[in-house]
C-alpha cells in the first residue's frame, strides 16, 4: 500500500497544466495588442486634436475678457443715451422743419386751393 510517490509522472503534469495555462494567457494577449497601424492611427489623431486644441485656444485668447465685455456694454449704454438725448432734442427742430416745408410747398398755390 505505500508505494512510493513518482514525483516525475507530478511534476510532468504540472508542466502540462502550466503550459496550457500559459498558452491560453498568451492567445488571450494576442487578441488585446494593439498593432503599428493603430497606433500611427491614434497618433495621428493626437495631433489632429492637437492641432484643433491649439486652433480654440488661439481664437479663446482673441476674444474679449469678461472686464472688456462689461467696458463694451457701458458704452453701448451711453450711446444709447446720448442718442435718445439727440432724439428728444431733434424732435422741436424736426416739426419746425416740417411747418416750414409745408408753408413753403403752399405758398405758391392760389388762395383757394390751400
Amino acid at each position: 500500500m505505500n508505494e512510493p510517490v513518482n514525483w516525475g509522472w507530478i511534476a510532468a503534469g504540472v508542466a502540462i497544466v502550466w503550459n496550457v495555462i500559459n498558452s491560453l494567457y498568451a492567445w488571450y494577449a494576442a487578441g488585446q495588442s494593439v498593432t503599428k497601424k493603430e497606433i500611427d492611427k491614434l497618433m495621428s489623431d493626437t495631433g489632429t486634436h492637437s492641432n484643433r486644441l491649439t486652433a480654440i485656444e488661439r481664437d479663446m485668447k482673441a476674444l474679449p475678457s469678461a472686464e472688456n465685455y462689461h467696458k463694451l456694454e457701458l458704452m453701448v449704454t451711453e450711446v444709447r443715451g446720448a442718442l435718445e438725448t439727440m432724439k428728444a432734442e431733434m424732435r422741436p427742430t424736426a416739426i419746425s422743419v416740417k411747418r416750414i416745408e409745408d408753408f413753403l410747398l403752399n405758398s405758391n398755390k392760389p388762395a383757394g386751393r390751400r
